[in-house]
């Protein structure tokens, strides 16, 4: 009988060794899958910020660092691949956001309307969209017409 609960002991640790054995697998690589994910966030979040950086100082559109230029974003708004433009100068999958502060809603810039309209939008996502990761400032926009500078918003970033 002795014998019997010896081997049987022997055989209750060597399973709860292999019982710890898989839970700490099993945690690894849990663990691993969230670094993953958390790499993968970090890196669209950079890239976001880089895009957004890049369009603070780009000549497209700006007049000087962080005061952007109406004509050109009027421009810009009116080409008719400026979604495959903006791809092919600053990569995949962005798209920024124009809006002067304190101003009226739904007064997107076109040619008709140029002097007076209020936003400018593009490549903006739509809900088929996976996420999106996006930084929003505070800008100048030059009016060239008048001759002043409006405070605006800028909402840039890139999506999945």
């Amino acid at each position: 009988m002795r014998g019997q609960a010896g081997i049987m002991e022997y055989i209750f640790m060597a399973l709860f060794i292999v019982f710890v054995i898989v839970v700490i697998v099993l945690f690894l690589g849990w663990w691993n899958v969230n670094q993953l994910g958390l790499d993968h966030q970090r890196v669209m979040d950079n890239r976001a910020f880089s895009f957004l950086k890049q369009l603070l100082g780009s000549e497209y559109i700006a007049v000087e660092n962080s005061v952007l230029d109406d004509s050109k974003l009027t421009a810009l708004s009116s080409l008719p691949d400026a979604c495959n433009s903006l791809e092919e100068i600053f990569g995949p999958n962005v798209f920024f956001e124009v809006r002067i502060a304190d101003s009226l809603p739904d007064k997107t810039c076109t040619y008709q309307n140029y002097p007076d309209c209020n936003e400018w939008s593009f490549c903006m996502p739509d809900g088929r969209k996976k996420s999106k990761y996006m930084y929003e400032v505070p800008v100048n926009v030059f009016r060239k017409t008048r001759e002043r500078y409006d405070m605006a918003f800028l909402k840039a970033g890139v999506w999945e």
